[in-house]
């Protein structure tokens, strides 16, 4: 843990072993002891992740990755099954350009998806706009 005052790197728990400044401090929102070089409050920020978490993003982005890794298994199996069918060298990279630009492809949709969900997220919870940059 880095000290606040000193910038010393510290081992002590509750106050810096160089310059005795204390390292904690009571939270002024939840009242519980935190770093005092702590961004967020720790119960602000799971309650933040909570409403994130029910709001779907997790969940649709969890479900965007057993697509895009049932695919590549796929476009890996067809890979496998065309190299020792010993079609020619051109079909077979023209297979796999196919295969990585419908990753790239699905990937770039899901990125924008995922913008669009994020800002629709800090419209209907304004209150969490400090966390906007961190997710």
């Amino acid at each position: 843990m880095i000290c606040s005052k000193c910038q010393k790197e510290t081992a002590g728990p509750n106050f810096c072993g160089h310059c005795g400044t204390a390292l904690w401090e009571k939270c002024p929102e939840c009242g519980q002891m935190e770093l005092i070089d702590r961004k967020f409050c720790n119960k602000e920020r799971e309650k933040f992740w909570k409403d994130w978490s029910e709001a779907g993003s997790e969940k649709r982005l969890k479900k965007f990755a057993r697509i895009v890794f049932y695919y590549y298994a796929a476009a890996g199996t067809l890979f496998i099954f065309l190299l020792f069918n010993k079609y020619s060298i051109n079909f077979i990279a023209t297979c796999n350009l196919l295969a990585i630009l419908l990753i790239l492809f699905l990937f770039l949709g899901r990125y924008f998806v995922f913008k669009k969900e994020k800002k629709i997220f800090f419209e209907k919870y304004p209150h969490y706009e400090k966390f906007r940059n961190h997710c």
